[in-house]
């Protein structure tokens, strides 16, 4: 890194100093320092620094935005806290005063902005976190050797400007962290803050700017951040090289009042099960509605690892829904209007329909299972009571986390909505998981046995075993891998191939139409199958028989 010190000691117009580094310099960092006689006071009002490519990294950090006041708010002050007296800390209260204010649930994000300059080096890294707490830190003081304390000399909390006047016995505040078990402990009881998020790139969250301006709001990522809170913050980190940057224009996400103020607590039983076997679990959901809370929910959503999951039973208050059907689309319970119904003569028991159906991300692969049922509210879990939704699955990976989260599609369409997260904690006395994590008992296996939709396959025309499915499961991948199957005759020549195909940890199905690579239907007899997954020499193969005729 280059130096350059011009002197301009005693030049004092104009006053605006216009400085040129001809030819130009590679540089880390521009100091100013004035070189006036002591007790001269010198200010530099305004720097501007102009030159060729771009800063090769910077950071911006937001305020602490408060969305739990109308309108939203910003904990700003009009001076550095150090610079307040001691007797000022009345008035700097009145400056970000401590309001009262709603909880909210959080929805999507998404920003505005292009690339500059030539080549796409240039990236952005996006975080967020969320709390509870209008401050990100704990304060202390030392006490002596090893002892500490989080109050002051009179034994109240110690606060930022408290703390920035202590003249001795300061220690350095710690980040305030979120405290996911939603116990009270402590003086700061469930107040915290989150980590910040993993990072999104510019391109995930970017606003494709070819839409509509009024289909801008239903794009973006959602935030993942604890709901049932109330402060946010964002930070940019800028990664650019001298040739190509991003320029974000604007930021924006959504955040709604949540249905239940005190949460939706979910828990799931058992906790432990076999690997790849089909499992009947019990999932449990009771809302926390608060005094006052006039929302209510009739969907819910459920993250499952299983596209073949299905709902078994649906009890509420111990008694057994009934079940109709769901519609089809996009969101095949968009139209379903499940209904109360009466109790039996002499009963007081509420009951009810419900609708279930899997959507499955074609992206990700990820199965939801969502279930629709008549408006919830508080006035029907009066007394703690507990949804049960009893369906079958089976895990394809070391562990599972069943998260959930309710919402109603009366108050808008999926995607114009923004569900309430469930959180693991003791939904039920039933069972004592208190949590939505499930594991497997054992891990010795990649591949299950291989299942033929027909065996004899009889490929004639006639519409029926007209194509063979050769299905599989496969478990403990944590990407894509290729698998391919290839037919073979008896003397082990190889006849037809199917594949290489990608696929992931679950049910894998291949079709063959019983014709060989070259388009002709294959004459009857018995033929090998060789399934191999993965490309490496540790790949996992199995072989089998199959009778083709027609």
């Amino acid at each position: 890194m280059k130096t350059f010190r011009p002197n301009v000691q005693a030049e004092f117009a104009p006053v605006t100093k216009d400085f040129k580094l001809d030819p130009p310099v590679l540089m880390g960092r521009l100091d100013i320092n004035s070189t006036a006689p002591r007790g001269l006071y010198v200010e530099t009002a305004e720097v501007g620094v102009y030159g060729t490519g771009f800063p090769t990294d910077a950071s911006f950090t937001s305020e602490i935005i408060d969305v739990g006041t109308a309108p939203p708010r910003f904990r700003r002050f009009s001076q550095q806290m150090e610079l307040f007296a001691a007797s000022y800390s009345a008035k700097l209260a009145t400056e970000f005063p401590d309001r009262a204010g709603r909880l909210v649930n959080w929805g999507k994000v998404r920003w505005k902005g292009r690339r500059l300059g030539e080549g796409d080096e240039g990236q952005v890294r996006i975080q967020f976190r969320a709390g509870n707490s209008p401050d990100t830190h704990v304060y202390a003081r030392s006490l002596g050797p090893g002892l500490s304390d989080n109050r002051d000399n009179n034994g109240q909390q110690l606060t930022a400007f408290k703390w920035a006047k202590l003249t001795d016995g300061r220690i350095e505040e710690v980040s305030l962290q979120y405290n996911e078990l939603g116990q009270r402990l402590g003086a700061d009881e469930v107040r915290g803050w989150s980590y910040w998020s993993a990072p999104f790139s510019f391109e995930e969250g970017l606003i494709d700017t070819t839409l509509p301006p009024e289909q801008w709001q239903n794009t973006g990522v959602a935030l993942p951040l604890p709901g049932g809170t109330r402060y946010i913050q964002f930070r940019l980190l800028f990664d650019s090289d001298q040739q190509s940057a991003v320029s974000l224009d604007y930021l924006e996400f959504d955040y709604d009042v949540p249905l239940a103020s005190g949460g939706v607590l979910a828990e799931i039983f058992p906790a432990q099960v076999p690997l790849g076997q089909d499992q009947s679990f019990h999932y449990y959901l009771r809302p926390l509605f608060g005094e006052g809370d006039g929302g209510s929910f009739n969907r819910i959503e459920i993250a499952v690892p299983d596209a073949a999951t299905r709902i078994e039973a649906l009890r509420f208050d111990g008694q057994d829904w009934q079940q109709i059907d769901s519609g089809t689309g996009a969101d095949p319970l968009a139209l379903v209007q499940p209904q109360r119904l009466a109790p039996a003569a002499g009963r007081a028991d509420s009951l009810g329909q419900f609708a279930q159906a899997i959507r499955v991300d074609s992206a990700s692969g990820a199965a939801r299972l969502l279930v629709k049922l008549p408006p919830m509210s508080a006035r029907h879990f009066r007394l703690g009571e507990s949804l049960e939704i009893v369906f079958t699955s089976k895990l394809f990976r070391g562990a599972k986390q069943f998260t959930s989260a309710v919402w109603n599609d009366q108050n808008g369409a999926q995607g114009t909505t923004i569900p309430q997260p469930t959180e693991g904690g003791d939904a039920t006395p039933e069972v004592a998981t208190d949590d939505v994590n499930v594991v497997v008992e054992q891990i010795d296996q990649t591949l299950s046995p291989v299942r033929l939709s027909a065996n004899p396959f009889t490929p004639n025309g006639d519409g029926i075993n007209d194509q063979l499915q050769i299905s599989f499961d496969l478990f403990l991948l944590l990407q894509q891998v290729q698998v391919q199957v290839d037919i073979l005759d008896l003397s082990g020549r190889q006849v037809a191939q199917v594949g290489p195909l990608a696929h992931t940890a679950g049910t894998a199905q291949i079709t063959w139409d019983g014709k060989n690579s070259e388009g002709k239907l294959l004459p009857p007899g018995l033929y090998l199958y060789h399934l191999k997954v993965g490309g490496t020499a540790a790949a996992s193969e199995q072989t089998g028989t199959l009778s083709l005729v027609y």
